[in-house]
């Protein structure tokens, strides 16, 4: 939502289907230390991913849509 890259070891088919981050394995150091020093070196990068992390909000995760699906839900499993 804020336009920021995350770096994570979770959640890694969300991270990779928007683009938004940089997946690394649980307690790598090095993975971690690695994606760190790729955002610092590269602006661009850190540029694209935290635009794709915004641009997915806003499309897709974003209260108004995930209301309507709530709703949905709601609704089937009152007239089940």
């Amino acid at each position: 939502m804020c336009g920021l890259p995350v770096i994570t070891n979770i959640a890694q088919e969300f991270i990779h289907n928007t683009s938004c981050g940089i997946v690394v394995e649980y307690g790598n150091v090095n993975q971690i230390k690695q994606a760190i020093v790729s955002l610092k070196e590269n602006p661009q990068l850190r540029k694209s991913l935290g635009e794709n992390g915004r641009k997915a909000f806003l499309q897709k995760y974003n209260w108004t849509n995930m209301e309507e699906k709530l709703y949905t839900i709601y609704e089937d499993l009152l007239n089940t």
